[in-house]
């Protein structure tokens, strides 16, 4: 059975490694069932920039920053992926970073918005995050921003 949880902080989503789910499926989710078992992994953690909307062009630098509460449990970050959105289902564009680093409040980092021939395209960031203590994995996703040509 999967259980996932999605957050009411904009569009962002979570979800556990163990039961995970697709960033379409987080991100078209309308209704869950909060289990706490499940939430608390990435309770307390979000993309916080870009910002809903926010326009880009192709080529530009874009900062993206992951901040977490100092009662969150997952503080590991081993991912940032881009995503441009398609239907049915969102295509994976690159992995911006990977690695292990240890978030105490803010996480941020840089990074070139792709190449696009195409107007007005919509993307979102995905970061996995760990809890150090039960080795458990979540996904937390940003907000859709536009880029342009």
């Amino acid at each position: 059975m999967r259980r996932f949880a999605t957050a009411t902080l904009g569009i962002t989503a979570l979800t556990t490694g163990l039961f995970s789910t697709t960033p379409a499926a987080a991100l078209t989710q309308h209704t869950t069932r909060l289990d706490p078992a499940v939430s608390r992994d990435c309770f307390g953690v979000a993309i916080t920039s870009p910002r809903a909307g926010s326009v880009f062009r192709s080529g530009e630098t874009v900062k993206v920053a992951i901040t977490r509460d100092s009662a969150a449990h997952a503080s590991v970050l081993t991912k940032v992926d881009l995503y441009q959105m398609h239907e049915p289902e969102p295509t994976l564009m690159e992995t911006v970073w990977s690695g292990e680093e240890q978030i105490a409040d803010r996480f941020t980092l840089q990074t070139i918005m792709p190449q696009t021939e195409l107007p007005d395209q919509q993307f979102f960031f995905s970061a996995v995050v760990e809890d150090p203590n039960n080795g458990t994995a979540c996904s937390i996703i940003s907000e859709t921003v536009n880029l342009t040509v």
